[in-house]
């Protein structure tokens, strides 16, 4: 029974493990494919981000293994639910995320999480911080040199200072933004921006610019057949032309513009006003009456305008009323806002990071230099230890020296002796070899004399009668230097004898050298005439011999190999 009871705690111990071990396996196997999926999700976000968020929504965030990872989960839902154009109403989220990706190393997910805080926060026109956050990812993205979130930082910049009365300020970012956006050469994008460019001239009173550029968004609207843009473009159209006092050419945009599924009352006030600036005052009151909200932002000015023209003196003044007041809500909005403090807490807080950094580069060096310190005393501990056994050794070195010198003095007299003899034994050796190389030469040049002279007198008396006398002697002993192999070879060995192995050495450092060129090395380390060398290869003309003997010994000039010298002698 004891021992019953003993094997079923082992069992259920054992069980315990292999369960948990399999859940260990499965947890990380769940991890690691939530992390992939994540990753899948990043990749496809620019192209097509509605598939993006879908794989998001499916992730939950305890599956993801890390807090990088998790933090970039974050900041994916923000970035596909902003490509998506679904509201986001807090931006405590993305905060979060952009204080973690503040303490990582990792710029462009720290510039992406800045900007969409500021995307986010201007969204809920909370412009102050946003603008502090869209100056970070500026600058994050000029660190990184990334062209098209420099234009989409810029282009926010832009948007809240619009939004702010700050005119000349969103045109510098608007420029900023435009020329980014070409360089990024992301062409929806770069319509954005140049609507944006040619809203921010009309904004700055230069309306011959913002006309000529929104023409030539219309071009491009019209080439492309996006036409996203096309119903803005044609409102900040005729509003540019109405400004510059072209108001019929803004009649007539207007009159497209109030014809389009787009138009909003604020059309139909500016059609109104271009009327009654034209001289049609009935037109002009038409439109007004049948504005639906007549109290409301441009109404006011066409009210105004109407009613000064039917001398109705106190509705005029009443519409000229509503129309500072509209004026002063806008003045009491934008003061409220705070956007030069906004740029203060901006640099507050880029000089806060620059003394976090410095504090942590003074840290950095106290225990750098501390390092240092300690490794040159180990290092000068260490030098005063060996320089004392180096004195010891020497010490014994010395004492083992003199026990050597007698031996030595010894042995001097049987050096200079084995000197004299070895000296003696090479100027012998050295006789033989030069005496063997000059038999070996000698031996070599009376072999092929003959063939030598049979061939160089066949080619200074080339008769028939010479060639018939000689032929038949010559023909199968010349044949044989070039077309038998067997007798190629033997010569081969003998030039290998005579030049350090000449034969072998050129197969190995020049193996696409043609046949002639190597029977014309050949014969030249035999000794033959230059003559009898053409006879050979059957070289019609004596230059082209020379020639190939200049050329083969160019080859071996500008050679680099070891064998060098050994192919430029057989040429002296």
């Amino acid at each position: 029974m004891l021992d019953f009871t003993i094997n079923q705690c082992k069992m259920s111990r054992l069980q315990t493990l292999i369960t948990t071990f399999i859940l260990a396996i499965v947890v990380a196997a769940c991890g690691g494919m939530a992390d992939r999926r994540l990753a899948e999700a990043e990749e496809i976000m620019d192209n097509a981000p509605d598939s993006a968020l879908v794989i998001l929504q499916s992730i939950r965030p305890s599956d993801l293994r890390s807090e990088h990872s998790r933090a970039l989960h974050s900041l994916l839902i923000t970035q596909a639910q902003s490509k998506n154009y679904i509201p986001i109403p807090s931006d405590s989220i993305i905060r979060q995320t952009a204080e973690y990706f503040d303490g990582t190393s990792d710029t462009r997910h720290r510039m992406l999480a800045h900007y969409y805080l500021g995307d986010v926060r201007l969204e809920l026109k909370s412009y102050a911080p946003a603008l502090t956050a869209h100056f970070e990812a500026l600058d994050l993205a000029r660190e990184l040199d990334d062209k098209f979130y420099i234009a989409m930082a810029a282009r926010g910049i832009s948007q809240i200072y619009h939004s702010n009365y700050c005119f000349s300020e969103e045109l510098e970012f608007a420029k900023i933004a435009y020329e980014n956006f070409l360089l990024a050469g992301r062409r929806p994008f770069t319509d954005d921006g140049l609507f944006f460019l040619a809203s921010a001239y009309h904004n700055n009173h230069d309306y011959e610019k913002s006309v000529r550029l929104s023409r030539q968004l219309l071009d491009t609207i019209a080439k492309t057949g996006d036409k996203f843009w096309l119903i803005p473009t044609y409102r900040l159209l005729g509003l540019s032309l109405f400004s510059n006092k072209e108001y019929d050419k803004s009649l007539d945009i207007y009159q497209k513009v109030c014809e389009s599924a787009e138009a909003n009352p604020s059309d139909s006030a500016y059609f109104g006003l271009a009327c009654i600036n034209l001289g049609d005052t009935v037109k002009a009151y038409d439109i007004l009456t049948s504005i639906p909200d007549i109290k409301k932002g441009i109404n006011h000015w066409l009210g105004y305008e109407v009613y000064s023209a039917l001398d109705s003196t106190q509705k005029a003044f009443d519409m000229m009323t509503a129309m500072y007041k509209d004026a002063d809500r806008a003045l009491y909005s934008s003061c409220k806002r705070n956007i030069s403090g906004a740029l203060i807490d901006y640099n507050s807080y880029k000089h806060s990071i620059i003394q976090e950094r410095l504090k942590y580069v003074k840290t950095i060096s106290i225990f750098t230099i501390l390092i240092v310190c300690f490794l040159m005393a180990t290092i000068i501990y260490f030098a005063i230890r060996h320089h004392r056994n180096q004195q010891a050794a020497i010490d014994r070195y010395i004492r083992v020296s003199d026990n050597l010198y007698i031996t030595i003095d010894k042995l001097r007299e049987s050096e200079e002796q084995l000197q004299t003899t070895t000296k003696n034994l090479k100027i012998t050796v050295e006789e033989n070899e030069n005496r063997a190389n000059t038999i070996i030469t000698n031996l070599i040049r009376d072999r092929f004399d003959e063939i030598n002279n049979l061939c160089q007198g066949l080619y200074e008396n080339d008769t028939p009668a010479t060639r018939k006398k000689i032929v038949n002697l010559v023909n199968s002993f010349i044949n044989g230097f070039t077309d038998d192999d067997a007798k190629i070879k033997k010569l081969e060995d003998i030039a290998n004898l005579q030049f350090n192995g000449i034969m072998t050495k050129l197969s190995v450092d020049f193996p696409k050298l043609i046949k002639t060129d190597r029977l014309f090395i050949l014969y030249t380390c035999l000794g033959f005439s230059t003559q009898s060398i053409a006879f050979l290869l059957h070289d019609e003309r004596i230059t082209t011999t020379y020639d190939r003997r200049k050329r083969i010994k160019r080859k071996f000039t500008t050679f680099e190999g070891e064998n060098r010298d050994i192919y430029l002698d057989i040429f002296q």
